[in-house]
């Protein structure tokens, strides 16, 4: 399923009329072998993450994105510090909404 999803998103990419491309994005255990095959991609010269937008789905509430349980470093660890995507384009939820 990873590789099928893998192969979605390029074709998404490479067929999308627009300069930006919106990734959707999970965390947890499922979506690490799509992730691994994006990297491969990305470093094969398939993809190219310039004008991705990411949005992830979660985070925990009061957990600094410091923290290695978070889902900021669980992102990084495993996508974003492997492909060119600009960290102002990534958007996580803040960890600490609500606190004033």
């Amino acid at each position: 399923l990873s590789d099928e999803a893998a192969r979605v998103v390029e074709r998404m990419m490479h067929t999308s009329k627009r300069m930006k491309f919106v990734l959707g994005l999970a965390t947890a255990m499922t979506p690490i072998g799509l992730y691994q095959r994006l990297v491969k991609m990305y470093q094969e010269g398939i993809l190219d993450f310039r004008h991705v937008i990411t949005f992830n789905l979660d985070e925990y509430i009061g957990s600094p994105k410091t923290n290695p349980n978070s889902y900021y470093t669980f992102m990084h660890k495993h996508f974003f510090d492997h492909i060119n995507v600009d960290a102002s384009k990534v958007h996580i939820p803040k960890w600490d909404i609500g606190k004033h």
